[in-house]
């Protein structure tokens, strides 16, 4: 017989099975407990995240994941089945929240430098001057995008359709050009 199939592996199973339960039952010991559990997995891609909330927001990801799982789709006997999962959507609660700190971070600082200085524009000899230094950083593509975006306020589902493109291909154009206006901005 298997580990799994032993009592111990039984017993290890119904235990986070009923701390799942529990925790979903408004049981606030399992929650606790499977927060405990898992507090060295969360802490691991805190510390890739890099900020002083990462724990905390990834804490909440992972209390939302524990009341909203399906213990039901799991074998009662399958431990590692159920922990894998954990595993994997803990995973992917750190890059969607990797994904949002950079999306908050990108439209905090460039792109509403960008935008107050396109607004601030009174006069066309300035506009045609802000536009110059774009076009003289980016390719005619990334410059396209960007000036679209931006400066004419088309979303990136309008810019791909004009194109004929995919959006993600129009995003990954914008993210590359505004890479590049921040490296050329440090520099100069």
């Amino acid at each position: 017989p298997s580990f799994y199939s032993s009592k111990v592996g039984a017993n290890m199973d119904e235990t986070l099975l009923q701390k799942i339960s529990n925790a979903q039952a408004d049981h606030e010991q399992g929650l606790l407990e499977l927060v405990k559990q898992f507090t060295p997995l969360l802490k691991k891609y805190a510390y890739f995240l890099n900020y002083a909330d990462a724990f905390a927001d990834l804490r909440l990801e992972f209390i939302e994941l524990l009341l909203n799982i399906d213990i039901i789709r799991f074998n009662i006997y399958n431990t590692p089945q159920m922990l894998a999962y954990i595993n994997k959507s803990i995973y992917y609660a750190y890059i969607k929240v990797s994904k949002k700190r950079y999306h908050c971070l990108f439209n905090e600082t460039l792109v509403p430098d960008i935008r107050e200085q396109l607004d601030a524009c009174e006069c066309d000899d300035y506009q045609e001057l802000l536009l110059s230094d774009l076009r003289r950083f980016l390719t005619d593509l990334e410059y396209d995008v960007i000036y679209k975006h931006y400066y004419l306020g088309l979303t990136i589902n309008e810019i791909a359709n004009m194109k004929g493109v995919s959006r993600q291909t129009v995003n990954q154009t914008k993210n590359y050009a505004i890479k590049k206006l921040g490296q050329a901005l440090k520099i100069e």
